[in-house]
This record gives C-alpha cells, structure tokens and sequence, in this order.
C-alpha cells in the first residue's frame, strides 16, 4: 500500500549461511561491512543486482540485543503463520506481534521520525484482521517484551489520530502510570 526502501527479511541465526548464498546465487551483492557484531540485529544489507527489485536486508532478530526490551525469537518463530506472498509460501509474524513489531520499530528504533506510516501500517493490521486479532495476548506480550510504554504511545496515537479501532480497555490496560 505503499512505497518501501528495503526488503527486511527475518531468518533463525542457524539458517544465516543458507540465505545469504541463496542472495549472492540470485545475483545480490552483499554490503562491504557486516553488522553481525552482538550490538546489531541484522547481517548484511544486499543489493539487487537490477534496480527492479529491492535491496534486501537479513535479521535475526526484531529489536538490537542491547535494546531494553526481552524478545523470545524462538516463541516468535512459533507463532508465525503460512502466507503467500507473490505466489510464494513463506512464514509471517502473527499478527500481534506485527503490531508490537511496528510499534517497537516506530518509538524506538525510528523516534517516529517515519511520520504517520507506521500507524498507517498498524491501522491496516487491525483493519484486516479485526476478527482474529487476540488483544488479551498483545497486552500479556507487551508486558513479556517490557515495551509497555512505546506499544501504548503507538497505539494510542493510532487510535487518536487514524481512528483505528483499538480497543479502549487494551488502551487502559496499558497506559503507564507516569
């Protein structure tokens, strides 16, 4: 729905080696330097070998490990769910940790310097899944993740400013006391 930059691509630490071959066999070109020390949480930035496609950029995680917030990958792993993406199969975030993905990324990581798209991103999220979306697990997983304060600054402006349909009770819930 709208215009990307990168292609970000989250990969299981053990499968690293086996993307970026399969990148370099498709014609990408790794970047000169490698962020794979333990402060970063991506690999490599590739580039497409055409200016068709986008450059892609491996993680192995969602947020830096010196980041403040507690992000167990392997039950995140477990909740993916099969999508199909251009007529491909592949694995996607559930939906409530896509919005407390966006939501780390936007306050965070980008000190909402993106301007509305994110809450546009997560205003979508709930739109298309509003019949599935377990709001009780993205209030127990913000409190799990320690992320109470930027899920509830994101979501609330989400709300406020987009009219997306979040629940007044998960606001509620959420907001901290300072």
């Amino acid at each position: 729905l709208r215009p990307m930059q990168d292609l970000d691509l989250l990969v299981k630490m053990d499968d690293l080696t086996r993307v970026e071959k399969k990148l370099i066999d498709m014609g990408y070109i790794p970047r000169a330097t490698r962020a794979d020390d333990e402060t970063s949480h991506f690999h490599f930035l590739y580039h497409p070998p055409d200016s068709a496609n986008l450059p892609v950029e491996i993680h192995w995680n969602i947020v830096r490990p010196t980041s403040p917030y507690i992000i167990d990958m392997d039950e995140l792993w477990k909740r993916t769910r099969l999508a199909k993406i251009v007529g491909a199969d592949v694995l996607v975030m559930s939906p409530e940790d896509t919005i407390l993905h966006l939501c780390l990324h936007t306050a965070h990581v980008h000190l909402f310097d993106a301007g509305l798209r994110s809450c546009l991103d997560i205003s979508e999220i709930i739109r298309h899944y509003r019949g599935e979306l377990d709001w009780d697990q993205v209030q127990h997983r913000t409190r799990q993740w320690l992320a109470d304060k930027c899920v509830y600054l994101v979501l609330h402006l989400t709300q406020k400013l987009l009219g997306a349909s979040v629940p007044d009770e998960v606001l509620g819930a959420l907001r901290p006391d300072d």
